[in-house]
């Protein structure tokens, strides 16, 4: 039997997930309407970069519920669910909001965090 709170992950998961589709236009716009200087991101540049972290994001949390759902041994067959449509949506939800945020935040700060891989 799942735990009521790995159950409740399936429905805050996929909302958490559309907040966070709908919210990443926002935060481009605020990140190209940012004063200069700014490193310069095309369109398909933060798509990519968005998709890229989203699909990582959805793997590892799909694997962590996974586990953490199929572990007690009385977990019946269905528990992989938790990790496909709870743990995996809400991790990427999460990845994503902190992606756009921190683009937009290193936008108007001025700090240069472009691809180009600029490590010092």
């Amino acid at each position: 039997m799942m735990t009521p709170m790995l159950y409740n992950l399936i429905y805050i998961g996929p909302i958490i997930l559309v907040v966070s589709v709908i919210a990443l236009p926002i935060f481009y716009l605020l990140y190209s309407r940012a004063s200069e200087p700014k490193a310069p991101l095309s369109i398909p540049k933060y798509v990519l970069g968005a998709v890229m972290l989203g699909l990582v994001a959805f793997i590892i949390g799909t694997m962590l519920g996974i586990a953490a759902a199929c572990l007690p041994a009385d977990a019946g067959n269905l528990c992989g669910l938790v990790g496909i449509f709870g743990s995996g949506p809400l991790v990427a939800g999460l990845a994503l909001l902190a992606f756009g945020y921190l683009r937009t935040q290193s936008a108007r700060t001025g700090t240069n965090n472009s691809f180009k891989g600029n490590a010092p």
